[in-house]
């Protein structure tokens, strides 16, 4: 099995994106929310509760990302692209399970 760290920023189309796992306030929000994660385009954050059980705190990482994608290189809104980000997110994850890739907290 490969593990990856997921970096404090990662790159999504020439931007930089801050990576916030398990801060208390990030967590806090989106729990009150009611969601594993958030991908802020407007200030360039990707965020996921510390409470993430390991394979879906992947399955978050790669949904947020794609978000960041979809953002980045369509423009779609964000209840259009919530449409493809879970089936897109869980294809990625079965692809790295498959190929003994997974993403861990740094």
């Amino acid at each position: 099995m490969v593990e990856i760290k997921i970096p404090q920023t990662i790159k999504i189309g020439g931007f930089d994106y801050k990576v916030i796992i398990g801060n208390d306030i990030a967590t806090g929000e989106l729990l009150a929310a009611g969601h594993w994660g958030e991908c802020d385009m407007v200030n360039r954050t990707i965020k996921i509760s510390q409470y993430c059980p390991p394979q879906q705190f992947q399955a978050t990482f790669l949904h947020e990302l794609v978000h960041g994608i979809l953002d980045t290189f369509t423009g779609l809104s964000v209840e259009r692209q919530e449409e493809v980000t879970l089936p897109i997110g869980n294809g990625f994850l079965q692809i790295f399970e498959q190929l003994g890739i997974t993403f861990v907290k740094e």
